[in-house]
């Protein structure tokens, strides 16, 4: 079975370990490259007076580690404070990074709002998003109902694939891609509009798109893939990579129960 891993290849050794380990090729196909920016002037201030960070995505982790490390020697304690992260991977790289306060809300933009909620008070001060140049969700509009201040700072930006590798055309148009990988809204916009401008809509009949939240689904669906509409989408029960593979998992059980005499 070959699966295709559309993320960046920053965040994409996990999931290819993860694949691997089951016996499954693994194809690299990212659709999105992540180009850091320079630190805002007046991010260095909110920076300063945050109470704790908001981290939406493992390249914002990388992001802002990378920040600290060069304005750091000003800050007071910023690897200690509360770094309140969407979803496993990214706590996972924040851990790493050297965070040393990090909590998981373990779902999406929605549950990272109920967990700051939990764990932190508007009066304690603002709180940091460390964001890309676009962004799914408005977590600050959803603090504010709160009565959370949210600063946010574009520390990099994730620029989509103008065209599929040579290779990966090849794949798709000789029928052997089972499955793809979507993570993100924007990568799912990016697979479709790349497929439909490649011409390889027709041969997509056949391959499983695995999406991490009905939104990538969504945006998946509202991107015309001219004549795929047969593209077999499912979707995980739970923001997290442990529940997209486990629908992978049942549906690789399923079809070798089928094969079965």
């Amino acid at each position: 079975m070959h699966v295709a891993i559309t993320r960046p290849l920053e965040d994409a050794d996990r999931t290819a370990h993860a694949l691997r380990q089951r016996g499954l090729t693994v194809i690299l196909e990212p659709l999105l490259v992540v180009v850091p920016c320079a630190v805002p002037p007046a991010a260095l201030a909110q920076m300063a007076c945050a109470q704790g960070w908001l981290l939406t995505s493992a390249n914002g982790v990388r992001a802002l580690a990378e920040a600290l490390r060069q304005t750091g020697a000003a800050l007071s304690a910023p690897w200690d404070r509360p770094a309140l992260c969407v979803g496993d991977q990214t706590a996972r790289t924040a851990q790493a990074a050297g965070f040393t306060n990090v909590h998981s809300a373990a779902g999406d933009v929605q549950s990272l709002a109920a967990l700051t909620c939990r764990l932190l008070r508007p009066q304690q001060g603002p709180l940091f998003h460390a964001a890309a140049s676009v962004q799914a969700g408005d977590l600050a509009a959803l603090l504010g109902e709160r009565g959370f201040h949210v600063d946010r700072a574009v520390l990099y930006e994730t620029r989509p694939a103008t065209a599929f590798s040579p290779a990966f055309a090849q794949c798709v148009r000789q029928h052997q891609l089972d499955a793809v990988l979507l993570y993100s809204p924007r990568t799912a916009q990016t697979f479709a509009t790349l497929a439909r401008e490649a011409k390889l809509s027709p041969h997509l009949s056949t391959v499983t798109a695995y999406c991490l939240s009905p939104a990538v689904a969504e945006a998946l669906s509202s991107t015309s893939l001219s004549d795929a509409s047969e593209l077999r989408v499912r979707i995980a029960p739970h923001p997290t990579q442990d529940a997209l593979l486990s629908i992978l998992d049942q549906d690789r059980a399923s079809s070798m129960k089928g094969d079965t005499p």
